[in-house]
């Protein structure tokens, strides 16, 4: 559509929509993903630091390693971190949804849930492939292979997230469809 067209109230295009859904959540994300994983690696450091503190401090009663007092705190660190990372995650994966729907789209149009839903879990099973394939590569090379380990680890985790992310929207999009359709009829026949 032309600028003249758009000027004279003719309406965007669908890319153009899609881009400026995606600014708008980059703009919401972005930054709440960025406030969660600082604060994320803030309390990964304090889980690093705060239980040597209290080592050698032990409840009385309770089983190891339960009682002791700084693999407590760790865990209990670990797991805020941990929470803290899942809503980094989480709201960097939200921000991707306007533009993996234009992605969806354009692949195959507008796909059943089943169909998506299969297409996910083939991506899926090809990642992990690929990720198996390139390991024993990064593993031959000595030294600079363990940093690349780690960057294909961390890539086919991104990868997978974003797909099981997809799956259970569909997935849940789809089953709160048929609940809402069923609500209507019932409210038919009551």
């Amino acid at each position: 559509m032309s600028a003249e067209n758009r000027r004279a109230g003719g309406g965007e295009a669908p890319e153009e929509r899609v881009l400026a859904d995606w600014r708008g959540e980059l703009r919401i994300r972005l930054p709440r993903a960025a406030l969660y994983l600082l604060v994320a690696v803030a309390f990964y450091i304090l889980s690093a630091i705060v239980p040597g503190l209290v080592a050698g401090v032990k409840l009385p009663g309770v089983l190891e390693p339960f009682g002791r007092l700084d693999w407590l705190l760790w865990a209990f660190l670990l797991l805020i971190a941990l929470a803290f990372g899942g809503n980094a995650v989480y709201n960097l994966v939200r921000a991707l949804d306007p533009l993996l729907e234009a992605m969806a789209r354009r692949m195959g149009g507008n796909v059943r849930p089943a169909k998506r839903v299969a297409r996910d879990v083939a991506y899926m099973l090809l990642v992990v492939l690929v990720a198996e394939a390139l390991t024993p590569i990064a593993e031959s090379l000595g030294g600079p292979g363990q940093p690349l380990k780690v960057v294909i680890g961390v890539t086919t985790l991104i990868l997978l997230l974003i797909l099981v992310y997809d799956v259970g929207k569909v997935t849940y999009r789809y089953i709160e469809g048929k609940v809402e359709l069923l609500i209507k009829r019932l409210e038919k026949v009551v």
